[in-house]
């Protein structure tokens, strides 16, 4: 009985240090400024993965060191929308495009839910740490990582980069506000780059897609995923395409797919999209299509 009492004292003590003592100093200004500036990397140690993450990045970065995921509860809810639609995902390949530090394939793995990725992504810190994180993991034998940035033909264009947020980076010219300097990056269409893998567009179970306004030229880069109906999830930005180019995008969506979700978790025929793109400031957010 005693013991019992000293093991139920020894958790209250460290319940209370961690809600009153260590959870406060974590967040307070001296620890994140310290932990944003003194080192290149972090690792967050979690349940059933860990990453490795830039501290000082003010966008995936302050999340992960604040919270321990990148979105990874809608993550989730795209999973669950998937097996609703009776769309099996386990044998199949999660396709990253715009991977950055691979939090979403480290998802995708780690939970059972697919059984290989294909890791997208241009930025040479970003890929550094995605592939610390696939290593951390040991993922290695299930995840192929390309170094390019997707686009509708294999050339060079120029990355304007983005310095607090490496994951904002972009290929679309004004969409980095207040930018920093810019490189030049390798572009090719998502349908050579599985091709080269060998990967047939039916082996893939969700596209996911997450280029800083550049989506438009990446789906027209991957038809044969969109011709195949291979469930999409893009971070979708209408105000930076533009009226005419987003009812074009949406145009050759709905020639395919035949439904989707909106920001607002309304399930809808992507045609009823078009009407929204005279406003596009409605169709800001991710859309997943099925």
């Amino acid at each position: 009985m005693k013991f019992r009492r000293l093991v139920w004292l020894e958790q209250a003590i460290n319940k209370a240090r961690d809600n009153f003592v260590i959870e406060p100093l974590a967040r307070s200004r001296l620890v994140q400024r310290h932990a944003h500036y003194a080192y290149n990397y972090a690792i967050k140690v979690l349940d059933d993965h860990r990453i490795v993450f830039d501290p000082r990045d003010r966008e995936i970065g302050a999340r992960l060191f604040r919270h321990g995921d990148w979105y990874r509860n809608e993550f989730r809810m795209v999973l669950a929308r998937l097996a609703a639609a009776d769309r099996n995902t386990r044998d199949k390949v999660f396709l990253d495009v715009g991977a950055n530090i691979g939090t979403q394939t480290v998802y995708a793995l780690v939970g059972g839910d697919f059984a290989r990725s294909v890791a997208i992504e241009p930025m040479p810190g970003n890929l550094d740490m995605l592939e610390m994180n696939v290593a951390l993991n040991k993922l290695g034998d299930r995840v192929s990582i390309v170094r390019s940035a997707a686009g509708e033909r294999t050339e060079q264009l120029t990355m304007t980069l983005n310095p607090r947020n490496n994951g904002g980076h972009s290929l679309h010219s004004g969409f980095v506000h207040d930018p920093g300097a810019s490189v030049e990056v390798d572009v090719a269409p998502v349908d050579e780059m599985l091709s080269r893998l060998q990967i047939a567009p039916t082996d893939v179970g969700l596209f996911w897609l997450d280029v800083e306004g550049f989506e438009p030229q990446a789906i027209a880069g991957a038809r044969s995923l969109i011709e195949a109906k291979i469930p999409l999830f893009v971070e979708f930005n209408a105000k930076t395409y533009g009226p005419a180019a987003t009812a074009e995008l949406l145009k050759r969506l709905a020639a395919c797919y035949g439904s989707a979700y909106s920001p607002g978790n309304e399930l809808r025929p992507p045609r009823e999209f078009a009407v929204d793109a005279i406003d596009p400031a409605y169709l800001q957010g991710d859309l997943l299509f099925l």
